[in-house]
């Protein structure tokens, strides 16, 4: 890979970027943030990746970190990245959509 086809090939490995579909959600949605992974795999929401109107925000962050919380962590098996053979906390980023049907 280079910059024309998609980017440098240690792209995935420094900003590692998932995206998640969730079937049959509550509602339709899209959001885009990272999170933390730590050494035993567990996820925690660490920010949202996009802009939000203040009216929302505090909204639209509680959403976010539900899903990390009460979706992605037990419905994901995640491994922990490692270095040197050992686990550390790592950002990943995030796409999750949402689809009623």
């Amino acid at each position: 890979m280079d910059d024309v086809n998609g980017g440098k090939s240690y792209d995935d490995y420094l900003l590692p970027t998932f995206d998640i579909s969730i079937h049959h959600a509550y509602q339709d949605f899209g959001y885009a943030f990272t999170a933390f992974v730590d050494e035993k795999g567990k996820i925690t929401f660490r920010k949202s990746g996009e802009s939000l109107s203040p009216e929302f925000k505090d909204q639209i962050i509680a959403t976010m970190k539900a899903i990390t919380d009460g979706y992605l962590t037990l419905y994901l098996d995640v491994t922990p990245g490692k270095t040197l053979g050992i686990p550390h906390t790592s950002i990943i980023f995030l796409n999750v959509g949402g689809y009623k049907k």
